[in-house]
């Protein structure tokens, strides 16, 4: 036998893995429980943006899951939950890395638009209009809009206010909650200056 040969089959037969096939304790195709309130499968909720959640929808609506999941937690850790001699939780914080808990969206109250009218040098005028924002309206998409409306200058101003060059406020009175489902004429107010 020629010993090249002998390194072409030694070098082969490194490379063949053997895989030891399904395990025979399992039951094939597997189930899956995702969770309905982060859509995780339910041993991964704990990594859930909101993990608290997930354990009470898992405990109303799979509670054998729960109690299965809760009894590994027990056996791992020695206790389900870090609480005090107050019995209050403690937060729970990274130590270090990561991007840590996504933040809850704060609820915005709607609160009312204020459109003004002021005069400019000579017989100009412009209406500024300012509460959009907090209404969950999109200042880009309201300029444009009014500025294709109008057919005038529109510019986004500081915080939440919108600079249309013209009187328009009668127009705007109308327009507004037509365009925008989410506001109606009580919300709106008129101030001159």
């Amino acid at each position: 036998m020629d010993p090249s040969e002998d390194l072409v089959a030694a070098s082969t037969a490194e490379k063949t893995v053997i895989y030891p096939g399904p395990n025979p304790n399992v039951k094939y195709p597997l189930t899956v429980v995702y969770c309905g309130e982060c859509g995780y499968p339910t041993d991964l909720c704990e990594f859930a943006p909101n993990p608290d959640a997930c354990k009470d929808w898992l405990n109303k609506n799979h509670p054998d899951l729960f109690n299965k999941m809760n009894s590994l937690q027990v056996g791992e850790t020695g206790a389900t939950s870090t609480e005090d001699g107050d019995g209050d939780k403690k937060s729970a914080h990274q130590k270090r890395g990561g991007k840590g808990q996504p933040k809850s969206k704060k609820e915005k109250v709607p609160s009312k638009i204020v459109i003004t009218k002021d005069k400019r040098k000579g017989n100009k005028y412009v209406t500024i209009i300012t509460g959009l924002a907090s209404n969950d309206i999109d200042l880009e998409v309201a300029k444009k809009f009014f500025a294709q409306r109008f057919s005038c200058g529109c510019s986004k101003g500081e915080n939440d206010e919108l600079t249309i060059q013209g009187d328009v406020i009668d127009h705007l009175l109308n327009v507004i909650p037509d365009k925008f489902s989410q506001v109606t004429t009580e919300m709106i107010e008129v101030k001159e200056k």
